[in-house]
C-alpha cells in the first residue's frame, strides 16, 4: 500500500516535472542568475526544446503558452511576445519530433541553433517593428549562441533528472 502512493507520487512529479523545470528556467532567466557572466544566456528556449522532443505529452500547450506570459510579465517586454516565440518552438519541435528522436545528438544541437536564430530573427524584427528602426542584433545573437553552446551540459542535468 506504501510502495503504491510513493510509486503514485512518483509517476506524477515525473509527469509535472517538465512543466515545472521550465516555469523555473523562465525565472532564473529574469531574475538574472547568470549576471556574473558578460553575457546572459536564455536558458528557458533549450528547456522547452529537450522537453519537447523527450516527454512532449507532459506538456500541455496552455503550459507553454502560460510559461511564455510569465516571461513577458517578468522581463517587461511585449505582452505575447515571448509567449509567440515559446509556441513557434514548441510547435516547431513537435512537428519534427520523431525525426529529432532519432537523430544524434549533433544534429539536434544544430537544429536547435537555426531554430534559436529563426526565434532571434523573430525577436529581433518585433523589437525593429515597435522601435520604428532597426535594432542592432549583436547581442541578440550572443545571447542565443551561449544558449545553444550550453545545451549539452543542460541535456546532461536533465537526463539525469529524466529517469
Amino acid at each position: 500500500m506504501l510502495y503504491d502512493l510513493i510509486l503514485r507520487y512518483k509517476l506524477f512529479f515525473k509527469s509535472i516535472f517538465p512543466l515545472f523545470s521550465i516555469f523555473l528556467a523562465v525565472i532564473l532567466d529574469r531574475f538574472h542568475v547568470f549576471r556574473a557572466l558578460p553575457l546572459e544566456p536564455n536558458i528557458t528556449f533549450p528547456i522547452i526544446y529537450y522537453w519537447t522532443i523527450h516527454r512532449a505529452e507532459s506538456l500541455p500547450v496552455i503550459g507553454i503558452f502560460l510559461a511564455g506570459l510569465l516571461d513577458d510579465a517578468l522581463g517587461g517586454a511585449y505582452l505575447g511576445q515571448n509567449t509567440l516565440e515559446f509556441l513557434f518552438l514548441f510547435g516547431a519541435v513537435l512537428g519534427q519530433r520523431q525525426y529529432l528522436i532519432n537523430s544524434s545528438f549533433f544534429m539536434g544541437w544544430l537544429i536547435l541553433f537555426f531554430l534559436s536564430l529563426g526565434l532571434m530573427v523573430i525577436e529581433w524584427g518585433i523589437a525593429s517593428l515597435v522601435a520604428q528602426e532597426w535594432m542592432d542584433a549583436t547581442s541578440l545573437f550572443l545571447q542565443n549562441t551561449l544558449s545553444v553552446i550550453l545545451y549539452p551540459w543542460l541535456t546532461y542535468l536533465l537526463n539525469k533528472v529524466k529517469d
